[in-house]
């Protein structure tokens, strides 16, 4: 009896003691002592991305041309951060430009004054913020481009990156818009991050964003003819031909750094394409009749690109001129020729077209090439004159779109 009395006092004072400590730890909690810290919040980085919709402010061309709708789309949209590895902020770390983050968004609706995008960074990075080199790529597919870009895809992979031959050469042809969109591309490098933890953006404290500008890695050419009402012969436009070896068989999907200093990033040790009828056999009776063809020629001291594009448009909605066709290529650093080949009753002929120089067909822009059927049965072609961007001293006719 006595054990049992001594077990049960050992087991009280052990409730005692248990019932103690956990007031003395509730006391310290309600205190706030011993209270663990709150999480913080995991740093971002914000990126600012311009919209497609005038991407490339900084050309000397005669204006903008606006695209359409489906020119425009943004259908999926990929953003990589890499460490700029040009120089270092400490000289005496070795920058060696290792990966700071990515974002993959589709639907993306982006704004003319820049829309941000936002990733997540280490702490490390925010505490340091070394500059950056940032990649944008949209509507880059492996059906539209022969490209499979992610999420582990390096800056040498990017660098590298071309748009493989099946697309946007001449075979097979583009005729519209594909339905994952036209690939663009925009890369910003050596940029200052500001801000502090948890949010910081690519640009400086003041002054400005650093916006990326995407700009749609292809050109289009468009083909537009009418006739004479007084030409009578049968006509037969037998096909449009680009000549062999001016367009390469790789492009690369981003270019080298600002473009002002940056016309063209073709592979040229790939070759160029050899393939290169556009269109064949078209009826004359489906080219329109128009009296006054001259009407539609460019007239440089009068009309800005888009004033130009909106009346060749009208004279197409009106139907007083017939479009052949509108094609997306890939750009190039060669000087674009090719040739009209037509049968007039039974006589046989070939009309020339070019632009002016080397490389100027470059990524983003629209070329016109409007030709019309005179009494005589001539074809005259009237070309929207292209000229080098890069001369800012000079009206160009090369067109943003």
């Amino acid at each position: 009896m006595r054990d049992e009395r001594r077990y049960i006092t050992r087991w009280l004072s052990g409730m005692l003691m248990l019932l103690l400590l956990l007031f003395t730890a509730c006391s310290k909690s309600s205190e706030g002592g011993d209270e663990p810290e709150p999480d913080k919040k995991k740093p971002v980085l914000k990126v600012y991305v311009f919209a497609p919709d005038r991407p490339v402010v900084t050309r000397a061309d005669g204006g903008d041309v606006d695209a359409t709708a489906e020119e425009n789309e943004i259908h999926s949209l990929h953003v990589w951060v890499f460490e700029n590895h040009t120089k270092a902020e400490d000289p005496k770390k070795e920058d060696d430009g290792k990966f700071v983050g990515h974002v993959a968004l589709t639907n993306v609706a982006l704004s003319e004054a820049g829309s941000e995008v936002s990733m997540d960074i280490s702490d490390d990075f925010a505490e340091n913020k070394p500059n950056v080199d940032v990649y944008v790529a949209a509507n880059v597919t492996s059906s539209n481009s022969g490209l499979s870009l992610d999420a582990y895809t390096d800056r040498a992979t990017l660098e590298g990156a071309t748009i493989k031959s099946g697309y946007f050469g001449v075979s097979p042809l583009i005729t519209s818009v594909p339905g994952d969109g036209l690939p663009m591309s925009g890369v910003l490098k050596d940029q200052m991050v500001s801000g502090s933890s948890p949010v910081l953006r690519v640009g400086p404290e003041s002054g400005g964003l650093s916006n990326v500008r995407l700009v749609r890695a292809v050109s289009k050419i468009r083909f537009v003819f009418s006739k004479s009402s007084k030409n009578t012969d049968n006509l037969t436009v037998n096909s449009i031909k680009l000549d062999n070896s001016v367009l390469p068989n790789e492009e690369y999907l981003f270019l080298d750094g600002a473009y002002p200093t940056n016309r063209y990033k073709v592979k040229t040790t790939g070759d160029y394409v050899t393939q290169t009828e556009l269109i064949s056999n078209i009826d004359g009776t489906t080219i329109k009749v128009n009296d006054s063809p001259a009407a539609y020629s460019y007239d440089e001291a009068t009309m800005t690109s888009q004033d130009y594009e909106d009346k060749i448009n009208n004279g197409i909605k009106e139907e007083k001129l017939s479009e052949l066709g509108h094609y997306y290529l890939r750009e190039s650093d060669k000087k674009v020729t090719g040739k009209v080949t037509y049968t007039i009753g039974t006589t046989k002929r070939t009309v020339a077209f070019q632009t002016e120089s080397a490389d100027d067909f470059s990524r983003n822009h629209t070329w016109i090439v409007y030709g019309y059927f005179v009494s005589s049965g001539n074809l005259l072609v009237s070309m929207v004159e292209i000229k080098n961007w890069m001369n800012i001293d000079t009206p160009q006719e090369v067109y943003n779109w």
